[in-house]
């Protein structure tokens, strides 16, 4: 089971929320006036005329500070004892219980809570739209790299109420009683989830049934029976307005609390015109255009028939509902869960290292998580969106990896439009199978764009480019005996077309010239953008940091791409 693709890490001390340095615990547990009596005690009864005295009250005061001493290595030994034990008990307790004696102990020892308590990670905020969205909606959760934290983490002194009361409503639907190895607590990137105990590899840590999952199956039979369309993420969306009308009357209401709230995702245009060079900038406008169109539909043929169950619904609502299914939704091919949100899962942050993946079990009817590695209490387990790039991950999930792996970048070519030989060329293109994008009319465009991985240059080298190569080949071509020598070549060589190098040495370094050319503009485009990006002061750094993130990854492979073709 994927994220939705068409449709996807601070302080940790392992649930011991309640420690704290023993100097702390001696400052804060002695009264102030207690010490002040005695030691105006002590003054008072030491006289410096009175050498036996001196002897006498020196001798008292190092039996005290000895019985003080003792005492305080009792404490110590005390309080030791109930650290360890507090662990034995947190390892036994449900997770309820567990929330509550961290809550407790939490507020014992910080007596300041957290000025903001977020209703999702800062990552909930995804790319999806220009406005009111912009495209941009800042985010830093779900960071790969990081697999264990080691500082300070205990899940009570930084639960929400909405989280409190999401997980008891977890455990009504029978969603909780065999999840008490993960909770939700706070990292250094916003919400996410811990082991409460020793995880090992191989092992079942979670489990969701499905009445705890929302299909699109889910959406109201006044709203189903309206539908023209089988979009599975448009019947998710119509569930949650229809959800979010019933208000606190909804059963769903403590899952819906966690989700991002209207308003907690907007962005600007000038976040997401950073990125006009970047698939990003395509992909965000794609979604759009698919959102505005499910929009117009619903609007002449659902929205006028059920405001009573929807209430009044603009694009701005839409939207929202649309960008949220689009980050918590889950495809699968197991069962006739096509696709669908698993509430509790989506709390998991993304590290591509890590092979851990939802999987549905048909017999117990519930979708499950199997450990890819031994967690010890207070990890955080994380959950792999597949092997995804950045564009993908910041249209569909709202962030951007360092150093993606998996990082891509697109070449878009073309025959112009003022080629004098391009109904010849794009006859050519169709009589060879070489497809293009199609207009909106479905006519053939003549633009093709060309998808290099990082991975997958370092791997084949110049046979990844070598479709490239080709196209640029067509595009070059002066006459229509080019067009057919470049054909009798391939049948010769038995190739795909102009894949073979031209025998006129000038015309392939003609064609390898134009290549290079749109490589470097691009490589030049991104370059200007991450200076431009720096010297900005006025974007948030959390969304900065996205787009950076995001240009860097794909200069790298652009650079790399540079340097194998234009050899």
């Amino acid at each position: 089971m994927n994220r939705s693709s068409s449709k996807r890490r601070t302080a940790n001390a392992p649930l011991k929320s309640g420690s704290m340095p023993i100097t702390s615990a001696l400052s804060t547990g002695t009264d102030d006036a207690e010490i002040a009596k005695t030691s105006a005690s002590h003054s008072a009864s030491t006289s410096p005329s009175s050498p036996s005295g001196n002897v006498r009250e020196s001798s008292q005061f190092f039996l005290e500070i000895s019985a003080m001493t003792f005492l305080l290595g009792f404490f110590v030994l005390v309080a030791t004892g109930a650290f360890f034990l507090r662990g034995d008990f947190v390892e036994q307790s449900t997770l309820p219980e567990l929330c509550e004696l961290a809550a407790v102990a939490a507020s014992r020892t910080n007596p300041n809570p957290l000025p903001h308590c977020p209703h999702h990670s800062l990552a909930t905020a995804r790319i999806i739209s220009p406005k009111p969205y912009g495209g941009m909606r800042a985010s830093s959760r779900r960071i790969t790299g990081a697999r264990s934290f080691t500082a300070s983490f205990s899940p009570g002194d930084r639960q929400c109420p909405e989280w409190k009361d999401f997980l008891a409503w977890l455990n009504k639907r029978g969603g909780l009683g065999k999840n008490t190895a993960v909770t939700i607590g706070m990292s250094q990137y916003g919400r996410a989830l811990f082991a409460t105990r020793r995880v090992p590899a191989g092992s079942r840590f979670l489990e969701i049934p499905r009445i705890a999952i929302i299909t699109p199956e889910n959406v109201p039979s006044q709203v189903s029976h309206l539908l023209s369309t089988s979009n599975p993420k448009t019947r998710l969306s119509l569930f949650l307005l229809s959800e979010k009308h019933k208000a606190q009357e909804s059963q769903w209401a403590p899952y819906l609390r966690c989700l991002p709230q209207l308003g907690d995702i907007e962005s600007t245009d000038e976040e997401l015109a950073w990125l006009k060079h970047s698939p990003t900038y395509r992909e965000t406008m794609e979604c759009l255009k698919i959102i505005k169109s499910e929009f117009h539909v619903l609007e002449a043929n659902v929205f006028p028939w059920c405001r009573d169950v929807l209430g009044e619904v603009s694009l701005t609502d839409f939207m929202h509902a649309y960008s949220t299914v689009s980050s918590r939704s889950w495809e699968s091919r197991e069962g006739d869960l096509t696709m669908s949100m698993i509430p509790f899962a989506d709390f998991f942050n993304h590290d591509h290292n890590c092979q851990t993946r939802l999987s549905y079990d048909k017999e117990k009817d519930c979708a499950v998580a199997v450990a890819d590695q031994d967690y010890k209490a207070g990890d955080e387990i994380f959950l792999s969106y597949g092997s995804t790039p950045n564009s993908i991950l910041a249209v569909d999930y709202g962030f951007a990896v360092a150093s993606n792996p998996h990082e891509q970048v697109e070449v878009p070519m073309g025959v112009s439009l003022t080629d004098p030989l391009r109904d010849l060329k794009l006859q050519t293109l169709s009589r060879h199978n070489m497809s293009t994008d199609l207009n909106d009319d479905g006519s053939p465009s003549g633009r093709k764009r060309f998808t290099f991985r990082d991975s997958d240059l370092a791997e084949r080298g110049s046979m990844a480019v070598a479709p490239l190569r080709a196209f640029a080949r067509l595009i070059c071509a002066e006459s229509y005996e080019d067009l057919e020598e470049m054909a009798e070549e391939s049948i010769t060589h038995d190739v795909f077309y102009a894949l073979s190098p031209r025998r006129d040495e000038r015309k392939e370094s003609e064609a390898v010239s134009f290549v290079c050319t749109q490589i470097k503009q691009q490589v030049d485009q991104h370059s200007k953008a991450l200076k431009d990006l720096d010297d900005d002061r006025e974007i948030p750094l959390s969304r900065k940091s996205i787009l950076r993130n995001i240009l860097t990854g794909e200069l790298r492979v652009l650079r790399n791409l540079s340097c194998i073709t234009c050899l």
